[in-house]
């Protein structure tokens, strides 16, 4: 009798196992694409500041220039005073 209980208790042990581990499995895969998507926001943000930045700097430029580009320095002035977070 003691050998069936160790076989039944086994088995619930290995049940629970697998339960746990595919609990904590799918556990770190949301972590890891919430990781992921906060990875990827942070970088758009580093590239949109740095262009604004460099939009800044080209409103220093001429007027020539925004005649050869085709975009009017309000329109640069508009786009450069953006917040990072914002499209």
């Amino acid at each position: 009798m003691q050998y069936g209980n160790n076989t039944s208790s086994n088995l619930l042990q290995n049940e629970t196992a697998g339960i746990v581990s595919g609990h904590l499995a799918a556990f770190l895969d949301w972590n890891k694409r919430l990781l992921l998507r906060g990875l990827g926001t942070l970088r758009l943000w580093t590239r949109r500041s740095r262009q604004r930045s460099e939009l800044r700097q080209v409103l220093g430029c001429g007027d020539h220039f925004f005649q050869d580009i085709g975009l009017s320095r309000a329109t640069l002035h508009h786009e450069s005073s953006k917040w990072f977070w914002m499209e």
